[in-house]
């Protein structure tokens, strides 16, 4: 699973599993001040968000691990040995 989230740092980052769904949550706020003779202005902004997603059969949970580099949040779910074999099938383009 790979998120682009620019702007976010790590810590920003809540990521849990439960009951087979991977839950992703961010939150970031930002504080601007600005002070002039005659006056102070202040920004808030905040953003967020929260992506979950089912587990398809055969992952291993267990194994589940994260990393967030240059703005995308790649998470890899690992598959147990015996689920890992690959069906091939060829497609056809129209």
């Amino acid at each position: 699973v790979e998120l682009s989230v620019p702007g976010y740092r790590k810590e920003d980052f809540k990521v849990k599993l439960e009951d087979d769904v991977l839950t992703i949550d961010a939150r970031r706020e930002e504080e601007k001040k600005e002070e002039r003779e005659r006056y102070t202005r202040r920004e808030f902004r905040a953003s967020s968000f929260t992506r979950s997603f089912r587990l398809p059969k055969g992952a291993r949970p267990d194994g589940i691990t994260a990393a967030y580099e240059n703005g995308i949040l790649k998470l890899v779910v690992p598959r147990n040995a015996e689920s890992a074999q690959s069906r091939s099938k060829e497609i056809a383009i129209s």
